[in-house]
């Protein structure tokens, strides 16, 4: 009866291996799926945080955009009308230097005619 014992004891060793071996090939299986399962996930907020990002960039550099063409505008007209101030300015300085210069010419004309006489 011994023999037959053993025999059982072995194939109850058997069936426990074999049982043993299913378990951990389901382990192996159930943790792939896992590791699968969180892969995508870390995928999946990589490019919704890489989107965010990037979204963010181009709003930002939208604004940039913005303010750089408000400071252009406002740097023509402030030139522009620095140049107008300058260009008015030199009519004016203009005018006073022809009369200047006439005024000039008309006692030089004076003080000659006075000399010769």
């Amino acid at each position: 009866m011994k023999q037959q014992e053993l025999e059982q004891v072995v194939e109850q060793l058997a069936t426990a291996e074999r049982e043993a071996a299913e378990q951990l090939k389901q382990a192996e299986v159930t943790a792939n799926e896992k590791i699968s399962q969180s892969r995508k996930q870390l995928e999946q907020q990589q490019k919704q945080t890489l989107k965010a990002l990037h979204q963010q960039f181009e709003q930002e550099r939208a604004q940039l955009m913005h303010e750089l063409k408000q400071q252009k505008t406002a740097a023509l007209k402030q030139t522009d009308q620095r140049i107008e101030q300058t260009r008015q300015r030199n009519e004016q300085q203009h005018d006073q230097l022809v009369n200047w210069l006439a005024r000039e010419v008309a006692t030089g004309d004076n003080n000659s005619n006075g000399a010769n006489s």
